[in-house]
């Protein structure tokens, strides 16, 4: 026994496999980006209060583990610790002083929080047309249904 689906069904049927949860999925993989450098930034936030902390203390840093790529990790000596290079995009690197980089992480925080807000209405609003196209799905399936 063959069911046949009407053209129509099959038609919205589509339309939420291949737009609306396609564009879902996008909007989740980019939530997921931001997220992860909002966590990279709040480290780098920690690190640098405890970098002012010691240097306040008149503490040297002279051992820290440094990674030299694919988690691997070597001894460091610092000598001097009153600056750092900060990555600014598209491999620009900037050299500031602890006070300069903490409002540079502030900065970027605000802006991918802002971001990460956008896309989670963006995220509930395609979650709004996958319901309503479903909801309309059933209503042509049982038209009987819209009757009563």
């Amino acid at each position: 026994m063959e069911v046949k689906i009407p053209p129509k069904v099959l038609k919205y049927e589509t339309f939420v496999n291949n737009v609306l949860k396609e564009d879902l999925r996008m909007v989740h993989s980019k939530l997921d980006l931001l997220n992860e450098e909002l966590n990279d930034l709040m480290s780098l936030r920690k690190d640098i209060e405890l970098l002012l902390s010691q240097e306040k203390q008149r503490r040297p840093v002279t051992k820290t583990q440094m990674d030299v790529g694919c988690n691997f990790y070597v001894q460091a000596n610092v000598a001097r610790a009153d600056s750092l290079l900060l990555n600014v995009g598209l491999l620009h690197f900037v050299e500031v002083s602890f006070p300069e980089a903490l409002k540079y992480v502030d900065a970027r925080t605000k802006w991918l929080r802002e971001q990460v807000d956008k896309l989670r209405k963006d995220s509930a609003l395609t979650k709004a047309h996958i319901k309503l196209v479903l909801a309309g799905l059933h209503q042509l399936q049982t038209p009987d249904a819209s009757d009563k």
